[in-house]
């Protein structure tokens, strides 16, 4: 019996000091989202390098971001694991290769790819996937309402006068969330991620809520441009600046939409 306990407690202990040694990584992170999960896994002493556009940078080096890093600093850094969020341009990729930097593809487009995607990072960092499961159930869907909403992500003005707005289509996680909570997007069949539509278009199409997600530092500026159209009992505002980000704070963004879709009941 006391071998058994012995050899247990060896196991135990040999996974313990495993998954310390594998979590005890210099990591990269070249996005705000990935930076925070990053954190929200218990990483963030783990950081040596993050993205430019990192609003809580630690005091750490910046690397530029995705769609253009800063090679020299990375390869100084020498870290041994850098997380790229997901790009186009395969040169980037080419790059980092060539240079043999260990680096990780992540994509975070909709909630699905959101979810793989913190798993993996996870995975890759030796860590339990337990907080993110944690997270991700909370995004609980609701019954539908049949009320059609446009997102709104921003508007093209003309002395202060709504000329064209860049929309959210289906294949988004905003989209995603709307669904989980009841609503329509009125443009999830368009093939476009985010769509430029013009006054007259927007007119046509109807909505019967508009959500405006947008940064806190713009947010009286464009409050006041809603307000001189047709529309300003329709729209309804999210601007902070976590709304843009799909890491943790998603279920902050899954509450406020619900809240807005599902007031009206």
């Amino acid at each position: 019996m006391i071998k058994v306990n012995s050899l247990l407690i060896c196991l135990l202990l040999s996974f313990y000091s495993f998954t310390l040694e594998a979590s005890a990584k210099r990591i990269i992170s070249t996005s705000p989202v990935i930076t925070e999960f990053i954190s929200f896994l218990g990483q963030s002493k783990n950081l040596v390098a993050v993205s430019n556009y990192c609003k809580n940078k630690q005091g750490l080096p910046t690397i530029g971001s995705s769609f253009g890093l800063d090679y020299e600093q990375i390869v100084s850094l020498n870290s041994d694991i850098l997380f790229l969020e997901s790009v186009n341009d395969t040169r980037v990729k080419e790059k980092l290769k060539k240079l043999n930097i260990n680096y990780v593809e992540l994509k975070f487009l909709t909630i699905r790819d959101i979810k793989e995607s913190s798993y993996k990072l996870a995975k890759k960092l030796g860590l339990t996937r337990e907080k993110l499961y944690e997270l991700f159930y909370q995004l609980k869907p609701l019954g539908n309402t049949g009320k059609k909403v446009l997102i709104v992500l921003g508007e093209d003005t003309n002395s202060n006068f709504i000329k064209t707005i860049r929309a959210v289509s289906g294949n988004s996680f905003y989209s995603n969330i709307l669904g989980l909570v009841g609503g329509i997007n009125i443009l999830h069949n368009s093939s476009v991620s985010y769509p430029i539509l013009d006054l007259e278009k927007l007119i046509s199409l109807k909505p019967d809520i508009i959500i405006r997600i947008g940064q806190n530092i713009s947010s009286e500026k464009v409050k006041k441009i809603w307000a001189k159209t047709i529309f300003k009992d329709k729209v309804k505002f999210m601007m902070d600046d976590t709304y843009l980000i799909p890491g943790p704070q998603i279920l902050k963004t899954y509450i406020k939409i619900r809240d807005i879709v599902r007031e009206a009941e």
